[in-house]
């Protein structure tokens, strides 16, 4: 296995008000021997990692705020271009767009939000034969400050229990929820 040496090339744009931020941010980074896994098809247990010769990485990503008041409300844009230079195929386990968008409502005692997560399909397979779907999830979350130091919160995932790959054979998780309580000495 050889070391990863890449060259990265990256160009940004953020315009910000009071209320609202925007930004776009442009990559293209070319990687040799990029690190990568073998034969994705095999079992967990028999998979290996195996050196893609050169793969060009390029894309953007965009980010939007908006402020409201006590709403925020969020997206963003990601789009990639993956490839193995070599063999000109897509690399594994990377969606071409994903996109996020939320609205969050927050005072001084408490805040909430609700937050779509959504992924185009991926590759499963450097042959570029397989692919598993994308997707689409539904997060929400809250959280109260009982006083300056101590905060109970909670935060549902996959709110309407989907049923989504990452990586084909591996389970993700459904609908899940964590419940807490945050100590912050001042």
């Amino acid at each position: 296995m050889r070391d990863e040496r890449a060259r990265n090339r990256e160009a940004g744009l953020v315009y910000e008000t009071a209320r609202e931020r925007f930004s776009v941010t442009a990559y293209h980074n070319r990687v040799s021997d990029l690190i990568a896994f073998g034969d994705a098809a095999a079992p967990a247990s028999f998979v290996t990692t195996v050196n893609v010769g050169t793969a060009v990485l390029k894309g953007a990503t965009t980010r939007y705020e908006r402020r409201l008041g006590s709403w925020t409300l969020h997206a963003s844009y990601d789009a990639l271009s993956a490839k193995d230079v070599d063999t000109g195929r897509n690399l594994i386990r990377r969606a071409a767009r994903q996109g996020t968008a939320g609205l969050r409502y927050g005072d001084t005692h408490w805040e909430a939000g609700v937050q779509l997560l959504a992924s185009g399909p991926r590759w499963v397979d450097p042959a570029n034969t397989e692919q598993t779907h994308g997707y689409g999830i539904v997060n929400v979350d809250a959280k109260l400050r009982l006083t300056p130091e101590w905060s109970v919160f909670g935060r549902l995932n996959n709110l309407f229990d989907q049923d989504y790959e990452l990586v084909k054979g591996f389970n993700t998780a459904g609908a899940n929820l964590f419940v807490g309580v945050r100590y912050a000495p001042r």
